[in-house]
């Protein structure tokens, strides 16, 4: 498998109970993390990694899907699978600076959600939870300056573990939730200042 380099792929255990396709995630999962794939290069093509690998195509399709589905890949029909540009927006945006400088100019216009819900299957997947749990949902909108004095907006939606600090559990247990100042810096970086409260 000429893209991952010289490394041999690991072998599918095939007497061990855990599903083929969640032992190929794991593999190109481990192959991104340890950057033999980078951001913006192609995963081998499904013929490819059943050739390698000795798996079926809907295994290789299902390892695919959770990939795509936790960001770590990019998706396009009839175009070859990317590994993602992992940045913490919900947008694919080329991002040359760190968070803080990045996120500075937006400025929280409106939260137009700040609740407690019980996770779902989603939540359970993107948070990485053994199982359904309260978490924060919180969806913003966001005002920036820009260079030419135009203001453009931004969605975004978060989900926090209730659990995730002391201050954040003990507003929750208490029946309240986190305030965010509007006009203030990025939510993110308000709910870091609240989880580290």
């Amino acid at each position: 498998m000429a893209t991952l380099g010289s490394r041999e792929p690991d072998p599918i255990d095939r007497q061990h109970g855990v599903s083929y396709y969640l032992q190929l995630k794991a593999i190109l999962e481990d192959f991104i993390d340890k950057d033999h794939l980078k951001p913006g290069d192609p995963i081998p093509s499904e013929a490819e990694l059943s050739r390698t690998y000795l798996l079926s195509r809907t295994a290789i399709r299902n390892a695919l899907n959770q990939l795509q589905l936790e960001g770590r890949v990019h998706r396009v029909r009839g175009k070859r699978t990317v590994v993602s540009r992992r940045i913490p927006w919900d947008i694919q945006l080329e991002q040359k600076t760190d968070y803080r400088s990045f996120a500075e100019p937006y400025r929280l216009r409106e939260a137009l959600e700040n609740k407690v819900v019980m996770g779902g299957p989603e939540t359970v997947q993107a948070l990485d939870l053994r199982s359904p749990q309260p978490v924060l949902h919180v969806m913003c909108t966001y005002d920036v300056q820009d260079p030419k004095g135009k203001v453009p907006g931004a969605l975004a939606r978060f989900w926090i573990v209730t659990g995730v600090s002391r201050p954040i559990e003990g507003l929750v247990k208490a029946g309240q939730v986190p305030e965010f100042e509007l006009g203030g810096p990025s939510l993110l970086m308000q709910a870091g200042e609240e989880i580290r409260g």
